[in-house]
């Protein structure tokens, strides 16, 4: 049976029913004569140019603009293939770079040192502890 192959599917009946697909999802033979996009579905639930988890060069241009949509990518003004892996390779090594950035900020200041002193108050060694509550009295 037919399987969304990646992003999630609304497919519209003629009655204007909206159902919904996500990936993995098995779809009808109703749905699956309506939905326009071959590499939208697939036997095993994932698009037969997708071959791996990471983007290359064997995924069909539709498949790379999917993953691009998932991992929030603009594509804008790319079209090709061989732009669309560098677009993607280049937002990987930004994220990189993000996260480097973050690793190599300097740790939090010593609030301690720059919090005010608290005087210790001879008026409170008078306090009595409160009581404990105890649920069986």
């Amino acid at each position: 049976m037919a399987k969304v192959a990646a992003g999630h599917l609304y497919v519209t009946t003629r009655g204007g029913e909206v159902w919904h697909f996500a990936p993995g999802d098995a779809l009808p033979s109703w749905a699956q004569k309506v939905i326009r996009n071959p590499a939208a579905i697939t036997d095993d639930g994932r698009s037969a140019s997708r071959d791996s988890d990471e983007p290359s060069k064997t995924w069909k241009v539709d498949d790379l603009k999917a993953y691009a949509a998932e991992q929030g990518v603009d594509l804008a003004g790319v079209s090709t293939k061989a732009d669309i892996l560098a677009a993607l390779a280049a937002a990987e090594a930004s994220a990189d770079e993000s996260v480097d950035e973050e690793v190599d900020e300097p740790a939090l200041q010593d609030v301690a040192s720059e919090a005010p002193a608290v005087e210790d108050d001879e008026e409170d060694d008078d306090l009595e502890p409160s009581p404990t509550f105890d649920p069986k009295a």
